[in-house]
């Protein structure tokens, strides 16, 4: 686990608007790591959640291990998007796309009555934090997890790997 003197700036933006690393699955945490460029995210991202989980023995929460799951990639040929990746994301694992995440997350749903849809509106001091994170050219990876105890609480685990070995994360859990 870094200290947050070792975070970049970005990380620390987002630490700001979320939250510190912890181990107390509830809420939002910031994690950030340096890396091998070639270490695999996947593994990254599965020490993280398991230090939030406060899980360093699996066999005391399996069902917290049944629930990690990548549900979403960045493809390679898309321009990067935080927002539209997490919408993907939350599709493609169908996760509740409620209020709650984007409560937490500081996004503001706006609903249009003419077309009955909706949209996502951060504001721009969350939206520069995020963008700067996930959607900056160094980004080279981008995946979304879910994790939760599959009982009561679930979450998202949004993990981003840059080409120097910088990974940052942005965890998210409610019940």
């Amino acid at each position: 686990m870094s200290a947050l003197s070792s975070f970049p700036q970005y990380a620390l933006d987002l630490v700001e608007i979320y939250g510190p690393p912890k181990q107390r699955a509830w809420g939002t945490a910031v994690f950030y790591d340096r890396v091998e460029p070639n270490t695999d995210l996947d593994e990254v991202a599965l020490r993280h959640y398991k230090y939030f989980a406060n899980a360093a023995d699996w066999s005391t929460k399996p069902r917290w291990r049944e629930t990690w799951q990548c549900i979403y990639q960045r493809p390679t040929d898309v321009p990067a998007d935080f927002f539209r990746d997490l919408r993907d994301a939350t599709r493609v694992g169908r996760v509740d796309y409620d209020d709650h995440l984007l409560d937490r997350l500081d996004i503001a749903i706006v609903f249009d009555d003419q077309t009955d849809s909706r949209s996502v509106q951060p504001n721009q001091r969350t939206a520069a934090a995020l963008s700067a994170a996930f959607d900056a050219p160094e980004v080279q990876d981008f995946r979304v997890y879910r994790i939760g105890d599959s009982e009561v609480l679930e979450g998202l685990l949004m993990a981003a790997h840059r080409g120097n070995g910088e990974v940052v994360m942005l965890a998210f859990i409610h019940d």
